[in-house]
């Protein structure tokens, strides 16, 4: 599930309309959402860590990062344009950019993507979040 997310910065470079970014960021949405409420809470977030820390140090190197990312999306790592995409999501994901994804790295981009403060992430603070992250990533 966390390669979902990880997919989302790539799969917006592609978009060709605001429907298509719409259903893209609703479909990460909808796999964070494990119990399907409509919100994404902080241990959702957790789950989707857990899955990807192959050799469960609790982070999530490069490496480890680039190798489930050739895993799970064999066809899309063949253009360098979301070859380069999917580079500079793990370096915005990798908060404290000490070369790993970890848990500390992800609790900031889930206070940032809440922006009230509730707790929870809806699906209209996801998207705003999303949206801003792609914006960065495309104009720098």
């Amino acid at each position: 599930m966390m390669f979902l997310l990880l997919a989302l910065i790539p799969a917006l470079a592609l978009a060709q309309t605001t429907a298509d970014l719409t259903v893209t960021i609703d479909g990460v949405f909808d796999a964070l959402d494990y119990d399907f409420d409509n919100e994404i809470a902080r241990d959702e977030l957790t789950k989707f860590f857990q899955t990807y820390d192959a050799n469960h140090d609790n982070r999530i190197s490069r490496a480890d990062y680039t190798a489930a990312i050739d895993e799970n999306f064999p066809n899309e790592t063949h253009d360098p344009i979301i070859t380069n995409a999917y580079r500079n999501l793990f370096d915005v994901l990798d908060n404290n950019k000490n070369g790993f994804i970890e848990p500390n790295d992800l609790d900031a981009v889930f206070r940032n993507a809440d922006d009230n403060n509730n707790g929870v992430v809806t699906r209209a603070e996801f998207h705003k979040y999303f949206n801003e992250i792609f914006i960065f990533l495309v104009l720098g």
